[in-house]
């Protein structure tokens, strides 16, 4: 078993010591969140209604995903608990979005389009990584899937909008 409490160090200082669990699933900051390499981090502009990443690819929030129902809660001066909002709710600026493997998963119908670029089995399912956006400057994102997945195929990607986190650019 792992230890109950890891702490991760960069440049010989403790940038976040917590449980396992907490580390894979609310990384303190990015450098925390490249280090563990649970998924993709994309540079890009935090919008009113979601993210415009920098190759072009914009991710709109759909309704009850937390992101408007907390703004509306926050304008009238009240909270929404911290479990309902989902990766820090930040003003609309610079930063990096981190899209870890457990938000993604397989959905033929979803607005968000990538294509399978390779796939390999592990321990029961294929590690499967979609890339989303131009060949060159788009975005390489990693899932695991139950189901083998042709490569080059076309496939929607659904977004769990409470698992993505949002790093703004420090001011």
């Amino acid at each position: 078993t792992l230890a109950d409490t890891v702490a991760v160090m960069r440049g010989g200082r403790i940038q976040q010591m917590a449980s396992p669990h907490a580390l894979m699933n609310d990384p303190a900051s990015l450098a925390v969140a490249e280090f563990l390499k649970l998924g993709a981090v994309a540079a890009g502009e935090r919008t009113h209604d979601g993210w415009r990443l920098g190759s072009g690819i914009a991710l709109t929030s759909p309704p009850g995903a937390g992101w408007r129902e907390h703004e509306a809660a926050a304008a009238a001066g009240s909270a929404l608990p911290r479990a309902a909002v989902p990766s820090r709710v930040h003003a609309p600026g610079p930063g990096h979005l981190f899209i870890p493997h457990s938000a993604l998963r397989p959905a033929d119908a979803a607005p968000l389009r990538g294509t399978v670029i390779s796939q390999r089995y592990r321990s029961g399912h294929y590690a499967t990584t979609v890339r989303v956006g131009p060949e060159t400057g788009g975005i390489e994102l990693a899932m695991l899937t139950h189901a083998r997945l042709p490569l080059h195929t076309p496939i929607g990607l659904e977004l769990d909008w409470t698992r993505l986190r949002w790093f703004p650019l420090a001011a």
